[in-house]
């Protein structure tokens, strides 16, 4: 019996020991060791997409004090990122669980919640999200993080007024993430100045940089290029003779045609670009090869290319792709008169549609946005109405 007892006794002994070797911190080495340290430096890396660098500081706070709730935030976010969602909500939950009253657990779960139903089909998808972020709001009114992260969820559910009203509230409130919430505000805007009117321009408006498969969406759903153009194009009827055939000739197989463009064939813009093809816009159609190569990166001298490429076809003006020829001086610093691109650039500036810096430059290799694509179409329009 004693025998038993002690043994009982040397287990428990054990147990307390491992149990409090479990939740001892880790001694700080320095002055800048301490946990917020680490866990404000850990979420510039995770806004800056490194992952792996914003964990290590995440640990590193969690390490110094095991009841740092907002260690637990962090990871949960860099969870979400990685997408280890179920990591990620035990994380923001242990976080809410440590300290309910900061809004750092909230923001967290209203992150990974973002993160991981973004790409649903539920157009309602935002709504778990949203409740969160508003729980952190409550929690802390003054928290510009919060707001700063509801106008991100707003954004990408395109509701984009409402993204508006909250980074105008960061700015309002002038404490964190008020230079990040400014750089959204001012693209926001843009966004809805050029007024996307389809779901397929709603998303490409969130684009930074457009592909040629981007370019044949927009022209086809915002700018109904094909019902513009179909009044252009001639019907083709065949009206030679052809003899009837006779049953008793053996009949040569026929030959398989190659498709008109044959590198899109799981494409998700495979119609858009097939409707683009067939309306034989200069520069909008598949090359020689067949090929229309969707996800090429478009430059600003391409899209200036493409715009008087449609203008001219919907105006029955070919004159417009030599009307610049002549120029004896060039319109912007960066773009010679021997340019093949000279021509469409120095176009679109006389109308207005495509707009050079205030130091005189047009900077053709720029990549085009979303956004911006969808302005200069905007700007399409009212010069037809």
């Amino acid at each position: 019996m004693n025998h038993f007892i002690k043994l009982s006794l040397s287990a428990l002994a054990l147990s307390v020991v491992l149990s409090s070797c479990a939740k001892k911190n880790r001694v700080a080495e320095g002055l800048m060791d301490d946990p917020q340290t680490h866990y404000l430096q850990g979420k510039k890396y995770w806004d800056q997409g490194d992952y792996p660098r914003a964990r290590e500081q995440f640990n590193l706070s969690k390490s110094l004090d095991k009841k740092f709730c907002a260690a637990y935030a962090g990871l949960a976010i860099t969870d979400a990122a990685e997408g280890k969602f179920d990591q990620a909500h035990d994380n923001s939950e242990e976080a809410i669980d440590l300290c309910d009253e900061n809004p750092v657990g909230y923001i967290a779960e209203g992150i990974v919640y973002t993160i991981e139903l973004k790409n649903s089909k539920d157009d309602e998808w935002f709504e778990k999200p949203e409740g969160y972020l508003e729980e952190a709001i409550e929690k802390d009114p003054q928290s510009g993080e919060a707001y700063y992260r509801l106008g991100n969820l707003y954004k990408l559910a395109f509701k984009f007024r409402k993204a508006e009203d909250s980074y105008q509230k960061v700015l309002e409130l002038k404490k964190d993430y008020e230079k990040e919430a400014n750089a959204q505000w001012e693209f926001v805007q843009k966004v809805l100045r050029a007024a996307p009117g389809t779901r397929v321009g709603q998303r490409i408006a969130l684009i930074d940089e457009i592909s040629r498969a981007d370019v044949a969406a927009l022209f086809v759903a915002e700018l109904e290029l094909d019902r513009i153009l179909a009044k252009r194009l001639d019907k083709n009827y065949d009206n030679t003779y052809k003899a009837p055939k006779d049953p008793r000739k053996m009949q040569v197989d026929t030959l398989k045609k190659m498709a008109s463009v044959i590198d899109i064939d799981s494409h998700w813009a495979k119609n858009y670009i097939l409707d683009l093809n067939k309306l034989g816009v200069r520069g909008l159609t598949a090359g020689p090869d067949h090929k229309f190569h969707p996800e090429e990166k478009i430059h600003r001298s391409h899209y200036a290319m493409f715009i008087e490429a449609i203008l001219a076809s919907v105006n029955n003006d070919p004159k417009l792709a030599t009307k610049n020829l002549g120029d004896s001086q060039a319109r912007f610093k960066d773009v010679a008169l021997g340019a093949p691109y000279y021509n469409a650039i120095a176009n679109m500036s006389d109308m207005g549609i495509m707009k050079g810096n205030l130091r005189g430059e047009f900077s053709p290799q720029q990549t085009v946005s979303g956004a911006d694509a969808l302005l200069i179409i905007k700007r399409i329009k009212e010069l037809r109405k």
